[in-house]
Order: C-alpha cells, then structure tokens, then sequence
C-alpha cells in the first residue's frame, strides 16, 4: 500500500538518504547505523487518509498523540475570546505520531495570530502559555443557525521549532480538513465553546480526523451511532501494528547474515551484523510498547529471533574466529552458550507471563540479557581488532569468557535494566548531545567505542548486585518496622 507523505517531508527525507547512502559509499556496513533514522524521518512525515465521521455538532482530535488532563483555562488574548475560563484539552504529540494538523470541526476562520515564544517540553501546562504558538479562531455554526466560537492552538514544543499553518482569515472549512504541521513533537490545544462535553478520555490515544474516538460534542447534539467505527479502522492501513514485528524480523536476519559472515571470514561483518541485530531488539519492542500493540506473537516471535541472533550467531562466531583450534571441545563451549541462551529466553517469557500487569517493573534484570551475552563473549575479538596480541586468540580465553557468560545468562544474579530508567526533563538536552556524541564516536572508533561500552557493562555488573541487595535488606527494614 502507498504511503502517502507530506510535502514538507521531501527535502528531509532527500537529506536523510543522502547523508545515508554517503555513509555507506564511506564507512560500508556502518551505514547500517543511520537505516533506522533515516525510515523515522520518513514515518514522521507520513499523511495517512482519514475520513472524519458524519454528523452535526462533532468536535474531532485536530493531532495524532496522547490526551492530556483537562484543564479549566482562559483562551489566548491575542484571540480576542475574552477573559472567561474554557475546557481546554491538550493532546500531546510525541516524535512517533503524524504532525499533519486536521480541523477539528466545519466552520469559518475568523482570527489567526501567531505569537513567538519559549520552547519548554510540550508536555508540560506552561507550554500553553510560553511556548512560541499559532491560535486559530473558528466561528462554528450550530443546528438553528446559532454560532459559537472554537480556538485551537499549535505549540511548539522542546524539539519542534517550525509551525506551519496553511489557513486564512475568511475561509470555510470542514472537520477533518489538513491545515498545517508542526515539526518535531508538539503540542495542541482545543478551547472548546460553553456547554461542550466531552467524550474522550485522559490518557487516550487520539487521531487527527476523529475516530476512533470523538474528543467532545456541542451541548443539545442528537444521539450520533458511532457503528463505523470499525469500518473506518479498516478503510485506514494499520501499518504501525507491523512496525515491531518487521524490526524484530529485520534482527533475526541480521543474525542470520552473521553467521554467513562468520563462515565465510569476514569477521568484522559478523560483529557489525550482531550489533545491528541488538539495535532492532532494541527498537521492537520499545515501539511495540509506545503503539499499544505487544502481544504475545510479538513475545514469541522476540524469543525466537534473540535465540538466532544472540545465541546462535554469536557462538558460531567464536567458534569459526578460535574455538575450532580446541576441536570437540571448542564446540561443546559453543553448545552450551546456546542451551543456557535458549534456557534464559524460556524463563523470561515464562515469567513475562506470570507477572502481575498492575505491579511496578523491576529496575532489574535477573541474570545478563542475551544481547549483552552475546556482545561480551566478543570481546577477546574485538580487542583483537585493535591489538595484535596471540594471546587474545587463544581458544582458553574465548572458552572461559563463554563459560562465564553462559552462567550469568541463566543465573539469578540482578544485573541493571536500561528500560526503566528514568531521565529528569532538565537532562534530556545533555543526554541527547550525550548520545550524539557516542554515534559520532562509533562511527570514527567503532571497534574503541564498542570494547569501551562492553567493559564499562562488565564493571556495573557486581555493582548492580549490591545495589539489589541493598535495596532488597531496605524492603525488608520497612516491613519489619
């Protein structure tokens, strides 16, 4: 199916392939690095039909993103609505939702006025008030020929720094009808008129177009079926519910051409190969999370990629590069790695499925993930990469360091958890030029950067021990007090 994209996505999207295609025609199979950006870049513009649902007196989401708490507030001045408090909703859009803005009801554009400002998180209320806006008053005719005034808003937010706002003062328009995009993650707010009720939920997912959820109704409005709703869905491709599921696929292959690599000698692919892999398994499931649409396919579809990609692959890596100098031996090491790999996985959906879904998430893993398994038993290779030292190819070595690994994988011991952990908004600016700078580095250093980042991991693991146990001696003071 064609995805259609919006205008103003062309020249970024031409830059992204660009800026990809020289990375591959420069640095190889390090282009693969800038692959998941550059499909993002594209997702972000996409403009997807919609067909708006039928019926007088409909107010419909005017974004794609998350409904924020209602609040009670006074419409901007530049508007000209007076000081009287309104119903504000606020729907925030992350980096992951369509931008294109929609009308959220037919009427006519009586005001425009844009306003520069700050450019504070657009999740946050001040946003609504500081942050650089573009306010759009409607006047909307009600059944009887009454009017009301509507006033929507968009707001730039701590990455979007471009509204664009296609409407003049004097047009008609229709619910459901394009008229503008903010650029990168924002915010939009809705002052609905006096006697609006609304329909839809703090914490729901909202589409631009309306269904399949209606934000709110005039006050009077007849009884509206909303049996389309379904037939809607289907006439709109779901294609994000495919998302996590082609990404996990795309890391099962990468793990696949691994073991080509690994066969045929060309190690360095191999390594490059895995890391992409643990990239997606990275990726899947986050978007898998952020969509609303894990599952338990998905689960099993993961465990099966992560066996091949993280098990399989990595072994037959050492295997093929040192392990084979040790004869049987050498491949009764690479065995077990992918026994205890196949245990750990059967245990974590085992116990994914027996946890409570309304208990916190534990800050821990219970012995070491796959992927950082599979990326440590690497580590005698990469630093070959780097040294020329006979000793980091000695099959004892890689033994012992697979043997290790291997005992971890299926041990209890608690080892940190990435997903969970939390950054304050006033770090989020220094973590992202953080991360920026790390890319940098791997793309110049990849082999330095990679050694680097797997033995700082090594170190935390006896910490991250403590630290549960620390934690653990704690719950079980503030019980017995």
């Amino acid at each position: 199916m064609r995805i259609a994209i919006h205008r103003q996505g062309w020249p970024f999207i031409a830059v992204a392939v660009a800026l990809n295609a020289a990375l591959f025609a420069f640095a190889g199979h390090w282009g693969v690095v800038l692959v998941p950006a550059t499909l993002w870049i594209v997702a972000f513009f996409r403009d997807p039909e919609r067909r708006p649902p039928q019926g007088a007196d409909l107010i419909v989401s005017p974004a794609d993103g998350k409904l924020l708490p209602a609040r009670r507030a006074v419409p901007p001045v530049e508007l000209g609505l007076g000081p009287a408090e309104r119903l504000r909703l606020s729907i925030f859009m992350n980096v992951f939702n369509v931008h294109v803005n929609r009308v959220p009801c037919d009427g006519t554009v009586t005001r425009l006025a844009y306003r520069p400002g700050k450019f504070f998180n657009a999740a946050f209320d001040k946003a609504s008030e500081h942050n650089e806006r573009m306010s759009i008053r409607l006047a909307v005719k009600r059944l009887g020929g009454a009017e009301q005034d509507l006033a929507f808003v968009q707001i730039a937010g701590l990455i979007a720094r471009r509204i664009s706002c296609e409407l003049k003062e004097g047009q008609s328009v229709c619910r459901g009808d394009r008229f503008g995009i903010i650029r990168f993650g924002s915010r939009l707010d809705v002052y609905l008129p006096d006697g609006a009720r609304l329909l839809a939920k703090e914490g729901q997912m909202v589409r631009a177009g309306g269904l399949p959820r209606l934000m709110a109704k005039m006050a009077g409005m007849s009884k509206v079926k909303l049996d389309r709703a379904g037939e809607v869905l289907k006439e709109e491709f779901p294609f994000r519910r495919y998302i996590p599921s082609g990404l996990t696929l795309l890391g099962l292959c990468c793990g696949a051409t691994s073991i080509r690599f690994a066969l045929t000698g060309y190690y360095k692919a191999a390594v490059v190969a895995i890391i992409c892999a643990a990239v997606f398994d990275l990726l899947d499931g986050r978007l898998a999370r952020l969509f609303g649409v894990d599952s338990a396919f998905g689960a099993q579809l993961d465990s099966l990629a992560d066996l091949v990609s993280f098990g399989i692959a990595p072994s037959i890596l050492v295997y093929t590069w040192t392990l084979y100098q040790a004869h049987g031996a050498g491949w009764a090491v690479t065995l077990a790695f992918c026994a205890c790999c196949a245990i750990r996985l059967a245990r974590f959906n085992v116990e994914s499925a027996d946890a409570d879904p309304d208990a916190a998430p534990e800050p821990y893993f219970r012995g070491v993930p796959t992927p950082a398994a599979a990326c440590l038993i690497l580590l005698p290779m990469l630093l070959g990469f780097q040294f020329s030292d006979q000793m980091l190819s000695s099959p004892l070595l890689s033994a012992a360091i697979i043997a290790l690994m291997s005992a971890l994988m299926v041990s209890r011991v608690p080892t940190l958890s990435l997903k969970n952990i939390h950054v304050l908004p006033q770090f989020r600016g220094l973590v992202i030029a953080f991360g920026v700078l790390m890319l940098a580095t791997a793309i110049v250093f990849p082999w330095s950067t990679l050694t680097g980042g797997l033995i700082i991991y090594l170190i935390t693991i006896p910490f991250g021990a403590a630290a549960f146990s620390e934690r653990r001696r704690a719950k079980r003071r503030l019980r017995m007090d």
